[in-house]
């Protein structure tokens, strides 16, 4: 569906590498650190694991083959399904207690390493000041609360009128559900917003099908071949102001 003209009254983000930077170390490696805080964690607590090499080889398994399916289906399951795949295939009993713990012990590694745009403070209050309604629309196998937990520790929740995870929806970007989500929430028509992200599938094909005009924040760890023609593409969050600016 082809984005309309006209002016915008909001503007959705994408959150990591958006907002704010979740891939200060390759994914392969915070995986890595992930799976090693997640058998320190159950090896505590008693349970017989496997030596961690083969665990891990396992866990990465579990997690290739998710991202494989998902990437085909755009269906998201929640941290805790992945938990319990990867710990039966370890010979873990799926009844095993305390997995909100493992699952914020499993998320730690990435969280202590995630930092802050110097710019995204002051693009959204710029944007509020405009009386701009912001969302945040992201794809994450984490739950909401630690997200939410991530903006308010960088001072950027209180900007948003609403956050949409996929985790919580159960589809992910470039599903169109999450997309319409977020503008029922806003009670705001397609050609009534932009979506801001870094990716060129999810974050501009997406929207754009839906009748979203996109905008795309450029990140060196992404792969741009694909065919789409963004709104705009921006180098930061301070160049988005611009593009607004023509849009209001």
């Amino acid at each position: 569906m082809p984005a309309a003209n006209g002016k915008i009254k909001g503007v959705l983000f994408d959150m990591g590498s958006t907002l704010l930077e979740f891939e200060n170390h390759s994914w392969g490696e915070l995986d890595g650190r992930c799976i090693a805080a997640a058998y320190e964690f159950v090896e505590k607590s008693g349970h017989k694991l496997p030596e961690f090499p083969e665990f891990e080889k396992s866990f990465r398994q579990v997690l290739a083959e998710y991202w494989s399916a998902t990437d085909q289906t755009l269906e998201e399951k929640p941290l805790a399904h992945l938990l319990l795949v990867g710990l039966a295939r370890a010979g873990v009993e799926k009844n095993w207690l305390g997995m909100e713990e493992l699952g914020r012990v499993f998320y730690q590694p990435i969280r202590n390493q995630i930092t802050e745009y110097d710019d995204a403070l002051e693009v959204l209050e710029n944007l509020q000041g405009k009386n701009l309604a912001l969302a945040v629309v992201s794809n994450s196998i984490f739950p909401q609360e630690y997200h939410l937990e991530d903006l308010r520790r960088f001072g950027l929740a209180s900007f948003f009128r609403t956050t949409l995870f996929s985790s919580d929806i159960g589809v992910r970007k470039p599903h169109p559900e999450i997309f319409q989500r977020a503008l029922a929430a806003l009670s705001l028509g397609p050609e009534e917003v932009i979506f801001v992200g870094d990716r060129m599938r999810e974050d501009v094909l997406g929207p754009q099908q839906v009748g979203i005009r996109a905008v795309l924040k450029y990140h060196p760890r992404r792969d741009y071949s694909l065919a789409a023609k963004p709104l705009a593409t921006v180098a930061c969050l301070k160049e988005l102001l611009a593009v607004v600016e023509k849009h209001i």
